[in-house]
């Protein structure tokens, strides 16, 4: 560690950001669309790690704020033919894994800021899963029920984006060696 980090953290700041998004910047579409799937991201992972710690510290939260998330927990078990106590394992699985899946998307994200062709794979891949894991512990439900309207335009507006920018990456692009998403051809 550098002994001048005491004074100023920017020169460690500034290297840590220049290892994780490189050293060169990308097109306008690009830092758009990274800003706003990165923010839609950041909810996702927040509401799960709260939906954990919520399901987590169920008897703090009825103490403090006299939330009976124990009753909430019962009558969706009745609903989803699960026992409390394995409504409660699946509900902190799902969150855990769901928040995991979200930080991961955060990693494709970074890489596709830093112009990986790969990225779509990844985050078909990613989406896929995180519907999965909720269909597996929660069945259709999970997408017909439990998903909000807000979860779903998050996606929409998610998906779009990557989806428009395939498109001007595939037709209004050249590829120029590593920065595959520099240059616009005119």
């Amino acid at each position: 560690m550098d002994e001048n980090f005491l004074q100023s953290p920017m020169p460690f700041i500034n290297r840590l950001r220049a290892w994780i998004y490189g050293q060169s910047s990308p097109e306008l579409f690009v830092k758009i669309t990274y800003g706003i799937n990165s923010f839609i991201s950041l909810i996702f992972v927040c509401w799960h790690l709260l939906g954990f710690t919520a399901v987590f510290f169920r008897t703090f939260v009825f103490a403090k704020k006299q939330i009976a998330v124990d009753e909430i927990i019962q009558s969706n078990a009745t609903k989803l033919g699960y026992t409390f106590e394995q409504l409660i394992r699946y509900l902190q699985i799902h969150h855990l894994i769901s928040a995991g899946i979200w930080i991961l998307i955060l990693w494709v994200l970074v890489l596709f800021w830093r112009g990986s062709k790969k990225i779509y794979i990844y985050l078909l891949f990613l989406l896929l899963a995180y519907f999965i894991q909720g269909i597996y512990f929660f069945g259709w439900r999970f997408i017909t029920h439990e998903l909000t309207l807000f979860d779903w335009l998050m996606f929409v507006v998610f998906c779009s984006l990557f989806f428009i920018s395939l498109i001007v990456q595939l037709f209004f692009t050249k590829s120029d060696g590593e920065n595959g998403m520099k240059g616009v051809v005119q």
